[in-house]
């Protein structure tokens, strides 16, 4: 996600906030829906992440 901002122009700091902020999103996102998965809370595989970030851009989140 850092290199996307940095592609994009951001500053290599702004682009790295940008990025945890973009990670924490979706992290957020994906813990309110494994809420009540045994065993899969809090454990994300990058499939998990690629796939809320294609949501969160299409604007379906």
């Amino acid at each position: 996600m850092c290199a996307g901002y940095l592609a994009q122009g951001l500053s290599p700091l702004a682009a790295a906030k940008k990025a945890c902020e973009t990670g924490n999103t979706i992290a957020n996102i994906l813990t309110k829906k494994k809420r009540g998965s045994p065993g899969r809370t809090g454990h994300f595989l990058a499939s998990d992440l690629a796939r809320e970030l294609e949501n969160l851009s299409s604007g379906k989140v």
